[in-house]
């Protein structure tokens, strides 16, 4: 692949259904993943789940079909790859077979020849190919097709009890922003079951029965999860838009604890750790704001996953900066709830028309920064907040939600808004 096929890929803001579906599974503890399709679709989905905490490397397969496959079918190829996986010192908890483009045209009865060769483990089979859509497709279609095989178990209710649903750990910091939910929500009295898509185990995953809610972490992802839960369990559940900024998460625990039937002490702990974070953000940064002003920048372009693109422009808005403009972009298909925000599947022309001018300041991935660099846009600021992200080494917690993330987000912005004055002081 060369030319201009290439730049086109690397300006797509999302990531085959494929590699969504291999998101989902990857955040199962132990879940191995094969891919029936060729080295670039297995190594595409590998890159985007390469992460250090996943260990991806070790559960991650393909059957590497050739053109007799093509024509001819993939059950050798694919009967090989499972008796590889049979003798693994560690089975997996539970497998993923999906099919790529190219082999979902063939026919194969994948979960036919698996159950034929009576795995010791749970075996979930998927057509990944180009129709199904992009990445959240494919991760929804997945989490369906996983729920449909494993049935839930008929386990007591616990009160005060929720499941985190609809986490990928493809996001970027995603891991992070769980454990800070979770916090969250233990400062309001309420334990959390079970993430699903990020770190629930196999049992977890059978006994989302416990808990009494499902909160929706991820529109793009989880909704559809929690609809077809509630259709097959009775769990009902919420979707508030995600806690960015100390008003968002104030709002996020009033969501939550209205559900859950609160009384209003319940909020008294939480309530305490947001005042004090609201007071050392003062005092840090006062003298700079005395020097330099508050920090306001003429456009703000957000970039991201619908959910994060929708909750980030918010809390922009309401208590991060100043901005004459700020207009947002979901990666994702358009979902109810991402008020403002419009969809951009890759770097096309409305999301370049907004990254004109000067003094702007850009929240995305990689992939705008580097349209940013290449077309000489002069003035503009920018922060990390979607993957891919190949300036960053991050080796403590990184959170962008609740109270933790509310001081990631003022670190980043007074960080872009100094640099940003003091290249104008040079330039003057």
């Amino acid at each position: 692949m060369a030319g201009k096929h290439w730049e086109n890929h690397c300006e797509s803001l999302s990531s085959c259904a494929l590699s969504g579906a291999a998101a989902f599974f990857a955040g199962i503890p132990g879940a191995a993943i094969v891919v029936n399709g060729p080295a670039w679709c297995y190594f595409y989905a590998l890159r985007q789940l390469d992460m250090p905490e996943l260990q991806i490397e070790k559960r991650f397969f393909s059957t590497y079909p050739d053109g007799r496959s093509v024509v001819f079918g993939t059950e050798d190829k694919l009967t090989d790859a499972l008796q590889a996986i049979r003798g693994l010192p560690q089975q997996p908890t539970v497998l993923l077979i999906q099919n790529s483009c190219a082999i979902s045209l063939i026919g194969d009865d994948v979960a036919g020849i698996a159950a034929g060769m009576n795995l010791p483990f749970p075996v979930v089979t998927m057509d990944s190919g180009g129709i199904t859509g992009g990445h959240w497709a494919g991760y929804r279609k997945a989490a369906r097709a996983f729920f449909a095989e494993l049935e839930q178990e008929d386990v007591p209710a616990e009160p005060l009890t929720v499941n985190l649903i609809g986490s990928d750990v493809s996001y970027f910091s995603e891991t992070d922003d769980i454990r800070e939910l979770r916090r969250l929500l233990g400062l309001i009295g309420v334990r959390v079951q079970a993430v699903v898509g990020n770190g629930a185990s196999l049992a977890q995953l059978q006994t989302l029965r416990r808990a009494v809610l499902n909160i929706v972490v991820h529109d793009e992802c989880g909704t559809d999860m929690a609809e077809y839960l509630q259709e097959t369990t009775g769990l009902p559940f919420i979707r508030p838009e995600l806690p960015y900024g100390l008003n968002g998460t104030r709002r996020w625990l009033r969501a939550v604890g209205e559900a859950l039937g609160l009384p209003e002490e319940a909020y008294t702990t939480a309530e305490a750790e947001i005042r004090q974070m609201d007071e050392r953000l003062y005092q840090y940064t006062h003298e700079a704001q005395k020097m330099w002003g508050e920090p306001w920048f003429e456009r703000v372009v957000v970039s991201a996953p619908g959910s994060v693109a929708s909750g980030l422009a918010g809390a922009v808005q309401e208590e991060w900066l100043d901005a004459a403009e700020v207009l947002a972009f979901a990666q994702d298909e358009q979902l109810p709830g991402q008020s403002g925000t419009q969809s951009c599947g890759n770097v096309g022309p409305a999301l370049q028309a907004a990254l004109t001018g000067e003094n702007g300041l850009l929240l995305g991935s990689a992939y705008e920064r580097k349209w940013l660099a290449e077309n000489g846009a002069h003035g503009w600021s920018y922060i990390t907040i979607a993957v891919p992200d190949f300036l960053t080494v991050a080796l403590r917690p990184h959170p962008y939600v609740g109270i933790r993330g509310t001081e990631t987000m003022a670190e980043e912005v007074w960080r872009a808004y100094l640099a940003h004055c003091w290249q104008a002081e040079e330039m003057s």
